[in-house]
């Protein structure tokens, strides 16, 4: 079974950015089952495929978002002025490290989503850590090819006037955005 897609791995990633968003209400997530061998298995692709060949072993879609989204746990959300809840899906708040910290997942958009991220903070530099996908929402990663659809860029932003981050986020994508 040729799962998880990457399109339900951003569906994923909206579950886990209104955990965070809620967490005084959700306490934890949890994915199963987190193995599968492939020598011998009785349930679809999971977060890690493997076999006596290592050379097959695969991380699948999901595997990037809960890395990516599970880098930085957040101690407090925070307000985020601009932007609604639609076609990006976001959460922000400080890290255990007191990082000022954004997530977000674009989902069901046919264009570039435009952000302008200002935090409390003032924070003259962030980094964004961006996971993206084929245009096929269907894609997923296949241990028997070994292709990897999701591909992570990490880009530096310089905040502009009044310390408003400028960027925008492709369709069927997944990004945080640190700031220190």
């Amino acid at each position: 079974m040729a799962n998880p897609w990457w399109g339900g791995s951003v569906g994923e990633a909206i579950l886990l950015i209104g955990s965070e968003r809620n967490s005084d209400k959700v306490i934890g997530a949890c994915y199963a089952p987190g193995l599968r061998n492939l020598n011998r298995w009785q349930w679809g692709m999971t977060i890690v495929q493997h076999a006596a060949d290592t050379a097959l072993t695969t991380f699948s879609t999901s595997w990037h978002v809960w890395k990516l989204l599970g880098r930085d746990s957040l101690r407090s959300t925070l307000p985020v002025t601009g932007g609604g809840i639609g076609l990006l899906y976001y959460v922000a708040g400080e890290s255990e490290t007191g990082a000022s910290i954004w997530k977000a997942a674009v989902y069901n958009s046919t264009a570039p989503v435009p952000v302008s991220l200002r935090f409390e903070k003032k924070h003259p530099s962030a980094t964004l850590t961006l996971l993206t996908g084929p245009a096929d929402p269907y894609a997923f990663n296949d241990p028997f090819t070994r292709v990897n659809v999701v591909k992570e860029t990490k880009t530096e932003l310089k905040a502009g006037p009044g310390g408003a981050f400028e960027f925008s986020l492709p369709a069927l994508s997944v990004a945080v955005v640190e700031a220190k």
